[in-house]
């Protein structure tokens, strides 16, 4: 089998052959689906983090975070573009952290103007830390790469910001995914695009990027 294209976040899921996507739930409405059989990222997002108290939460992710269909936890994050209070948004951020650590499962994580935050919550973790939707600049990728942090890049790459694609030069193969997230682009045109600016094959990123999966998250798919 061909190594397949790899969107390792994604809110539309589609059916194609040569294309394996991580779907992302958020938690309450995979609780909704108990019957969901194939691997799938689920967290309480931070948007959501003022709709239950610690303990609602804390009670959900136990219930769900072991099932092995999910082999991620998140997205989950800090957002200070909304106005839930950050102390609300930190307290539910770091049940999914406990979480993580206690079941070995990656974090998908959902930033947005509150890297130093993040990165004050990371030290002592040893799980991997995956940035989905990065669009950070050159200074803040450095800073973020000391910490050993994957970067999820999307479809912003291709809007030829210049800042996302410096950082995107960069970020080693091996701190790399890509996805789509909730947007119509293909993933392949985000590959394209990263092959080009990395002056590597396409097929070469292809094999990187599923090694990244195969190494991150477990044998979820074959090739």
């Amino acid at each position: 089998m061909p190594v397949p294209y790899i969107d390792i976040h994604t809110h539309n899921a589609v059916d194609q052959e040569d294309l394996f996507q991580l779907q992302s739930l958020f938690l309450q409405d995979f609780e909704q689906n108990p019957s969901l059989n194939y691997p799938v990222t689920a967290g309480i997002h931070p948007w959501h983090a003022h709709l239950f108290t610690p303990d609602e939460a804390r009670e959900m992710l136990e219930r769900n975070i072991g099932n092995p269909n999910i082999v991620g936890i998140g997205e989950t994050g800090l957002d200070r573009s909304i106005h839930t209070c950050l102390a609300i948004q930190e307290e539910i951020f770091k049940l999914h952290i406990h979480a993580a650590q206690k079941f070995g499962k990656p974090l998908i994580i959902h930033c947005v103007r509150c890297w130093q935050d993040v990165l004050r919550m990371k030290k002592g973790t040893t799980i991997p830390w995956i940035l989905h939707g990065y669009t950070g600049n050159l200074q803040t990728t450095q800073e973020l790469l000391k910490t050993d942090f994957i970067f999820s890049i999307g479809s912003h790459l291709l809007d030829h910001r210049a800042k996302l694609r410096e950082s995107v030069e960069i970020i080693p193969i091996k701190n790399l995914f890509l996805e789509t997230d909730d947007s119509s682009v293909d993933i392949k045109d985000i590959y394209r695009e990263v092959a080009l600016l990395n002056n590597m094959p396409l097929e070469d990123l292809k094999m990187h990027i599923f090694g990244n999966l195969k190494k991150i998250f477990g044998p979820i798919v074959r090739a």
